[in-house]
């Protein structure tokens, strides 16, 4: 029988959900983003584009993984108290 996991973080670790953001015309090569796999969000860059996926690399674990665009968003990083990108965005 399985058991239900359990996680702690302490409390700086927590953040607000990202704001939604729209954005031009897609990814570009080395654009930073977030992918979602395995129940969360993980950082990686642009590598490549074939049809409606997109190449992604992860420097942690050295994998190339292919998504569809629905399963990406540009990355932002939490500083001082808000979430910013370096990326060009269009409201």
């Amino acid at each position: 029988m399985s058991k239900l996991l359990i996680e702690t973080v302490s409390a700086d670790e927590v953040r607000p959900v990202p704001p939604r953001i729209k954005f031009g015309s897609g990814f570009s090569a080395f654009d930073k983003v977030d992918a979602f796999d395995n129940d969360g969000w993980w950082a990686g860059k642009v590598t490549g584009q074939r049809g409606p996926l997109y190449l992604v690399y992860f420097e942690t674990t050295g994998d190339e993984i292919a998504y569809h665009v629905s399963r990406l968003r540009i990355h932002l990083d939490w500083v001082n108290g808000k979430w910013v990108s370096s990326k060009k965005m269009v409201s």
